[in-house]
C-alpha cells in the first residue's frame, strides 16, 4: 500500500500536468518524445508533491513525516474524494503557471545564458510547432509547388519535429478514412508554405472528415430512399 500511495504522490499528478500543459500550451510539448515527456511530468511532480505535503500538515496541524499517516488518511472516503479533487486542482495549477507564467520565464534565463555563450535564442515557438498546435491526427496534404502543386503525400499524422523539414512528420498513409477525401470537401485548417523545399502542407481536422462523412452518408440514404418511394 506504501508504495501504492507513493506512485500516487510522486507519478500520477505530474503527468496529468503535462497532460494538461499539452492541452492549453502552444503545442510545443506536443513535439516532445516520451523520454522528454517523462522528464517534464517528473519534474512537474516536484511542486506538487511539496504543495500536497503542505496542505495536508496544515489540515492536520503538525507535518506529515511518514506514508502510513497519509495512509490513515487515506481510508477515509470524503478524504481520498477531497484528496482526488485537490491533487487535480493542483495539476491544473501548475500546468497553468508554466504555460502562462514559468515558461516564459525560464526561456529568458536560458536565452541569456545562451547569449553569453554567443548562441542563438530559443524561439518561442517554431512555425511547424504552431501548424500542428491543438490537432489530434490530423489528416495532412503535401503539396509539390515546383511541379504545379501537384499532391504528393497524404496521410494521418502522427509525431513532428521542428530541426530539418526531412524529419518533419510521420504519416499513415493507408488508413480508410484517406480514400474519403476524394470524395467529401472540407477545407483545410490551416497551410504552412516550406519556401526552401517549394511545398505547401494543408491540415484538415479528423473531426471535420468525419463530419463530412456522415453528412454525406446521410444524403446518400435520403436519396436511396426517395427513389425507392417513387419507384
Amino acid at each position: 500500500m506504501n508504495s501504492l500511495i507513493a506512485t500516487i504522490i510522486v507519478v500520477l499528478p505530474g503527468f496529468v500536468a503535462m497532460m494538461i500543459v499539452e492541452s492549453i500550451g502552444p503545442g510545443t510539448e506536443r513535439t516532445l518524445s516520451d523520454f522528454e515527456r517523462t522528464l517534464y511530468g517528473a519534474l512537474f511532480n516536484v511542486p506538487i508533491a511539496i504543495l500536497t505535503w503542505v496542505i495536508l500538515s496544515i489540515i492536520q496541524e503538525k507535518p506529515i513525516t511518514s506514508f502510513l499517516t497519509l495512509h490513515s488518511l487515506l481510508m477515509n472516503i470524503p478524504f481520498d474524494i477531497v484528496y482526488a479533487l485537490g491533487q487535480l486542482g493542483l495539476a491544473w495549477f501548475i500546468a497553468y503557471k508554466w504555460v502562462f507564467t514559468w515558461r516564459e520565464k525560464m526561456e529568458k534565463f536560458v536565452n541569456s545564458i545562451r547569449k553569453r555563450r554567443n548562441l542563438p535564442s530559443i524561439n518561442h515557438q517554431a512555425p511547424y510547432d504552431d501548424f500542428f498546435a491543438n490537432s489530434r491526427e490530423p489528416i495532412i496534404e503535401i503539396y509539390d509547388l515546383k511541379n504545379g502543386g501537384r499532391l504528393m503525400h497524404r496521410g494521418i499524422f502522427h509525431r513532428a519535429s521542428s530541426v530539418t523539414a526531412s524529419k518533419l512528420m510521420i504519416l499513415t498513409e493507408d488508413d480508410p478514412r484517406l480514400p474519403w477525401m476524394d470524395i467529401v470537401t472540407i477545407k483545410p485548417t490551416k497551410k504552412l508554405v516550406i519556401v526552401s523545399d517549394g511545398t505547401e502542407l494543408r491540415k484538415y481536422e479528423a473531426v471535420d472528415l468525419r463530419t463530412a462523412i456522415l453528412n454525406y452518408s446521410q444524403t446518400e440514404a435520403n436519396e436511396e430512399v426517395a427513389v425507392t418511394i417513387h419507384d
